[in-house]
């Protein structure tokens, strides 16, 4: 069989021989896959002969690295964590950089060796978009000032190789090793997305048609005191392609925050965000503008927001809900030991009563009554009974103490997501009702609040308290509370230190609404 890129005369036109490069593997600088023999001389057809095959390939890859277009490879490795927050740049990314503006706008020349020349870092850009997420005007464009729409940041799509939470590669072009990132596939329709549009600001309230719709609008208050579900809909009201931000844009932007500082630390590298205030502090037009796509912060650190390629507010200022994930208990002690007749332990929503001639009379009879339930199993030790949820099972354990006590302890948190948003509506007030439709996540959240020293799985969650520090591990703060919780992230407008991209709070049900809890608008056209 000929060689299907070559036309119907046997050349290579310019635009295969792009195409081509645009193929290269990880290491390689060009593309050896394209032999040299019986290329023709066409000069006016666009066409090049064999002994100028290499410089041609010289030519594009200066070219595609002058407009970030190259199918670089960039990674990064954590081996110094929790102690070291620094990581190491790896494939693509060694010697590249990544600066940030600090109190002002730096109008030097970006290095040739930063972060943002590369894709997909190249690809993010801001706009006013319509509800078609046509874009009516970019944000470096003259006319982005006048236009109306949300303003949103695209994120070009890419793909990834998982080694661990702290080690990973991605590129714009598919290869082999290498997936689709969850944050731009349709799962509902099994098919890749382009990109994905991030609001560029906190969740606003577009009061200017008399809607209550979620939008991303500079001079409107930060949408707050309102729950998860209600600023869902709110998104939705917006078009069919609406969303929160999930779980899954979550994590790419996890990827792209860790490779692009080579650190854990984001308010040292970047900005502590708003969180030495008593109040939301808004992103003014002039600093919008001013950073257009740009990281890092204008004016005073730890008052003023702080933006990540054109995304102000990933951290501080207010918590914001993520959909698609929630925490659920997984393991239960119940100590019977001052226990009396009548007195009752419910499991799932099982009434079982201690008694002679009732449900259970000591440890060892309610561990098998326990047991005897679908989806748990338990032990006795003693007057303890250790009950656990199988897998895809929650465990909610109630007492109701008529004449004795009964002391009952969580010891173990499990997290439940999907990257599917068909089941973001169930995730509501209480646990959703089908639990076969969310993914139950290997590992499992800490039991107490503190800084967190170390994140594992896919997507990352904290696991471990070990460690961390406010300039250590993650060096984010890590919040929780027994029963069943949706996510927030970030912090808001006071918490310091303990603020940040990696900021993580499961401590209240996604029905919880207080002055600083919002959301942040997600499209996936």
């Amino acid at each position: 069989m000929g060689d299907p890129l070559r036309d119907e005369f046997g050349n290579y036109p310019w635009s295969t021989l792009v195409a081509r490069f645009l193929k290269v593997e990880e290491k390689t600088g060009t593309d050896d896959s394209i032999p040299s023999e019986n290329v023709s001389v066409v000069d006016e057809g666009g066409y090049f002969a064999d002994e100028d095959i290499e410089d041609v390939l010289q030519s594009i890859g200066s070219a595609l690295d002058n407009l970030g277009l190259r199918d670089t490879i960039l990674g990064i490795k954590f081996e110094g964590l929790p102690a070291s927050t620094a990581g190491t740049r790896m494939a693509g990314a060694v010697g590249k950089t990544f600066r940030g503006n600090v109190g002002s706008m730096d109008l030097t020349s970006y290095p040739t060796t930063d972060i943002r020349n590369f894709l997909p870092y190249s690809g993010i850009r801001t706009a006013k978009v319509n509800d078609s997420f046509v874009v009516q005007a970019y944000i470096d464009e003259p006319g982005f000032a006048a236009a109306s729409g949300h303003i949103m940041t695209w994120i070009p799509k890419f793909y990834t190789r998982i080694v661990s939470a702290t080690e990973f590669y991605i590129r714009p072009a598919q290869a082999s090793g290498y997936s689709i990132e969850p944050a731009f596939y349709d799962y509902a329709n099994n098919e890749e997305n382009d990109g994905i549009w991030v609001g560029s600001l906190p969740g606003t309230l577009d009061s200017a048609d008399g809607t209550t719709k979620l939008d991303s609008l500079l001079g409107k208050t930060l949408q707050v005191s309102r729950t998860m579900m209600d600023l869902r809909t709110s998104a939705k009201a917006n078009g069919t392609d609406f969303w929160l931000v999930d779980i899954a844009t979550r994590e790419a932007l996890r990827k792209l925050i860790l490779i692009a500082m080579a650190d854990t630390d984001s308010q040292t590298v970047i900005g502590g965000g708003v969180t030495s205030e008593t109040a939301q502090v808004l992103v003014t037009e002039a600093n919008l503008l001013a950073m257009g796509n740009e990281s890092g912060y204008i004016g005073v650190n730890t008052d003023v927001p702080v933006s990540f390629f054109g995304i102000w507010d990933l951290w501080g200022n207010i918590w914001q809900w993520v959909d698609g994930i929630f925490k659920v208990d997984k393991e239960q002690t119940i100590d019977i030991t001052s226990a009396a007749d009548t007195d009752v332990v419910t499991v799932n929503g099982t009434a079982l009563t201690k008694g002679a001639a009732a449900d259970w009379q000591d440890a060892a009879t309610l561990a098998s009554a326990i047991d005897a339930l679908t989806g748990v199993t338990a032990t006795a030790d003693g007057d303890v009974v250790t009950a656990a949820a199988g897998a895809g099972y929650e465990l909610v354990v109630a007492k109701t103490e008529n004449v004795g006590t009964i002391t009952i302890a969580v010891t173990k948190y499990g997290m439940f997501y999907t990257y599917n948003e068909t089941y973001y509506d169930a995730i509501i007030g209480t646990i959703p009702a089908t639990l076969a439709n969310y993914t139950e996540h290997a590992e499992n959240l800490p039991l107490t609040n503190g800084y967190i020293g170390v994140s594992t799985g896919s997507p990352a969650i904290p696991t471990s308290l070990t460690g961390g520090g406010s300039a250590t591990g993650w060096c984010d703060y890590f919040y929780q509370a027994t029963g069943y919780r949706g996510l927030r992230v970030g912090g808001d407008w006071a918490d310091g230190s303990r603020a940040g991209f990696f900021s993580w709070t499961a401590s209240a049900a996604p029905s919880h609404v207080y002055t600083y809890i919002g959301s942040r608008l997600l499209g996936k056209p």
